[in-house]
């Protein structure tokens, strides 16, 4: 975490996640639910920080992380001064740097599904039971990037998750979108039904991708 012999107090931590923080609004601007802290990405190796709207997540994974978390928390409230920080610690890592998995609201209050914000569609995110930090924030530029390639295509999105790329592509003009992703919960976050008729919602279905492919691949060779 620093090549001099920095004293990891309360000026170390602070000057540290400014940078991280800084360095995201930086490149991001405009979004408004984002990744803070990337781990190793930051240099805060074992620490990642979640941004949905003025909701903070906080993931540590190392024992010595853990031992200065007091201090990082203080830090983020100074600087993102967030109306709730949620932890989600249930990861199995932590058992193997000899720290118990928890989860819960460390700050204010959590009232069901946080509403994010995402290349201008709205996701509802549950922070508490979602999967890791409740979603991949770190996708937003891709699904961007992707449904610029989109207009006028059929797109097949396979494990959609929360139909991120499927959403963005039909919001783009896809012609034809299909998201398909096992998990029922992660569907029912996707992009809001106000959102998903302004964009042209795409047909998200419940299944297990491989078997998917391997029926229309099947159908598709009885057709011929």
């Amino acid at each position: 975490m620093t090549h001099q012999r920095d004293e990891p107090d309360a000026v170390f931590w602070r000057r540290k996640i400014q940078a991280a923080i800084a360095h995201r609004k930086e490149v991001m601007p405009e979004a408004t639910s984002l990744r803070l802290i990337s781990s190793e990405a930051d240099g805060l190796s074992g620490l990642i920080v979640d941004r949905y709207e003025n909701t903070l997540v906080l993931q540590i994974t190392a024992a010595g992380m853990e031992q200065h978390r007091k201090l990082i928390l203080a830090a983020l409230m100074d600087f993102e001064e967030p109306d709730c920080i949620v932890e989600r610690n249930d990861v199995r890592s932590r058992e193997f740097e000899g720290l118990q998995q928890s989860k819960g609201v460390l700050h204010g209050e959590l009232a069901g599904a946080v509403d994010a914000q995402l290349g201008g569609l709205n996701f509802a995110m549950d922070l508490l039971e979602g999967h890791k930090t409740g979603g991949y924030l770190d996708q937003q530029i891709n699904h961007t990037l992707v449904a610029a390639h989109c207009a006028g295509k059929r797109v097949l999105d396979c494990f959609t998750f929360q139909g991120g790329f499927a959403v963005h592509a039909a919001k783009a003009g896809a012609s034809e979108v299909i998201g398909l992703d096992q998990s029922d919960e992660a569907l029912t976050s996707s992009a809001s039904e106000r959102e998903g008729k302004r964009c042209g919602r795409p047909a998200l279905q419940s299944a297990n991708v491989f078997d998917w492919l391997k029926e229309e691949f099947r159908q598709g060779i009885a057709r011929v």
